[in-house]
């Protein structure tokens, strides 16, 4: 019975998810259903194994110049409400992640890999990916590995070194 947290700090925002596939931690994802500092909570079936897990998505956070600070701030949020005897691994990722590896030791993974994860888990029938991030964006093409029956990246490509097409770039222009 664990409860893991994965964290994205990025160039603009933290957000995080929880997730557990042991069934005793469900009561825990319904008894936040309703919690404001969650976007969306929701029961998934695992296409890799077939068991059924409990996600839950965080609401954006800007970083406002202390991306740190805000980590720090949902990671703790998040801890509290789990409780550290509850609590499993925590991931990082995004373009802060090694801050939060360095302050909390958590596990660093790529970016490229966390997305296709999680379009293997939530929406395993699509095959190509356009992600938007403050200071990049991405394009992923997936293709199911028929050995070990999972998603793998056939194809990816980020926009170069001009901000255009980015996310920090848009929130700027709208503001």
């Amino acid at each position: 019975m664990a409860i893991s947290i994965g964290i994205d700090l990025g160039s603009v925002s933290v957000k995080a998810a929880l997730f557990s596939s042991a069934e005793e931690d469900f009561g825990f994802f319904d008894s936040i259903e309703n919690d404001p500092l969650f976007q969306r909570v929701l029961r998934i079936t695992n296409p890799a194994d077939g068991r059924d897990c409990a996600l839950a998505v965080t609401r954006y956070t800007r970083i406002a110049g202390s991306p740190l600070k805000q980590a720090r701030t949902l990671l703790e949020k998040l801890i509290g409400l789990i409780g550290q005897e509850r609590l499993g691994e925590v991931y990082a990722t995004g373009s802060g992640s090694s801050l939060i590896k360095y302050e909390t030791g958590a596990a660093v993974n790529n970016e490229f890999a966390c997305l296709s994860r999680a379009v293997e888990l939530l929406l395993p029938e699509v095959r190509t990916v356009f992600e938007m991030g403050g200071e990049n964006s991405k394009y992923i093409l997936l293709e199911k590995d028929n050995t070990l029956g999972r998603l793998g990246i056939l194809d990816y490509q980020t926009n170069g070194d001009c901000a255009a097409g980015t996310g920090g770039f848009l929130d700027q222009q709208a503001g």
